[in-house]
């Protein structure tokens, strides 16, 4: 009967000693998720107070951080405890700028906590998951309507040699046309400028029809002496290209019709997009130039200058 009294009083000394011996309590290791700033991680942990596991972690708090649950909370096994830094955004859109601090994970979250909506065709300056660090943002609205586009496919015209015909004749063998084809486009408007053009479908309503020209090949007789050129300077203009046309080609790239500069292609500096609404396959650096004009041509004549903001002044 006494070592069973003995035994209980060891065991319940076991339970309460930290009362009754003033011993040192070892806070048992428990499974909990620390969250930082959108970061998961699963630790185990002695920590006894959520304050003490940031401590031993080395994780700072600032006066704006947000701790859920609370640094005085203890630690229960699984416990999912949350860290959110608050980080600064500034943000510009429709024509206002809002500055707050937040804690949100994200800058689309940010902008959602700020009442500031995204559309679908509008245009944020830094990724919407990015976040936890001081940034300004700005919101372009974005608009968007789809037409019905109708362009020119050029024929294509085969020249053969004839040594009965002079040089510099030709002769239609065989009579071509051209050929239409209807797009549906939309597009796609930031601050009401045209952004981009996304190509929805392309049919062939009038397939072009092929042309034979015979070329001549015999030499012409000598001409006479043609009197000097009067001097001074002159402006060549590529092809067929207009004078306005030539002005843009400068403007964009220096008149270089092989240029590509990211997503922007050719003499006129067309996206791909642009390029098959005016009617064109392939690429249109590989194009020639009169190619790439008639192209440009083709956009311009369902969209008016609005594919070339700067350049485009030099057109009517």
């Amino acid at each position: 009967m006494k070592g069973t009294r003995i035994a209980a009083t060891l065991t319940v000394l076991g339970l309460f000693g930290v009362a009754a011996t003033g011993l040192a309590f070892a806070h048992p290791s428990v499974p909990t998720t620390l969250t930082v700033d959108g970061h998961v991680e699963n630790v185990s942990t002695t920590a006894g107070t959520v304050k003490a596991l940031l401590e031993s972690r080395h994780i700072a708090m600032g006066p704006r951080a947000e701790v859920n649950p609370g640094l005085d909370n203890v630690i229960y096994a699984h416990e999912n405890i949350q860290v959110h830094h608050a980080w600064h955004i500034a943000v510009r859109a429709d024509g206002a700028t809002k500055s707050v601090w937040t804690t949100a994970d994200t800058v689309g979250a940010a902008l959602k906590r700020m009442g500031v909506e995204v559309g679908p065709y509008d245009k944020v300056s830094v990724p919407l998951t990015s976040g936890h660090k001081d940034t300004t943002v700005v919101v372009k609205r974005g608009t968007a309507k789809t037409v019905t586009l109708t362009v020119t496919l050029a024929k294509k015209v085969k020249k053969v040699p004839d040594a009965s015909m002079t040089q510099g004749t030709t002769e239609v063998r065989k009579a071509g046309q051209d050929g239409t084809e209807q797009s549906r486009v939309t597009l796609v408007y930031l601050d009401g400028k045209i952004d981009h053009v996304k190509v929805l479908s392309r049919k062939v309503t009038v397939k072009p029809v092929g042309e034979v020209v015979a070329v001549g090949t015999q030499p012409p007789p000598a001409p006479a002496p043609a009197p000097a050129a009067p001097s001074g300077p002159s402006v060549a203009v590529p092809g067929t290209m207009s004078a306005a046309w030539a002005k843009v080609a400068y403007c964009e790239t220096g008149s270089n019709p092989s240029i590509v500069a990211g997503q922007f292609y050719g003499m006129y500096m067309m996206t791909l997009d642009a390029w098959h609404a005016g009617g064109g396959t392939g690429l249109p650096n590989q194009a020639s130039a009169a190619e790439q004009t008639m192209r440009a041509q083709n956009l311009y004549n369902q969209l008016g200058s609005g594919p070339w903001p700067v350049c485009g002044k030099y057109l009517p």
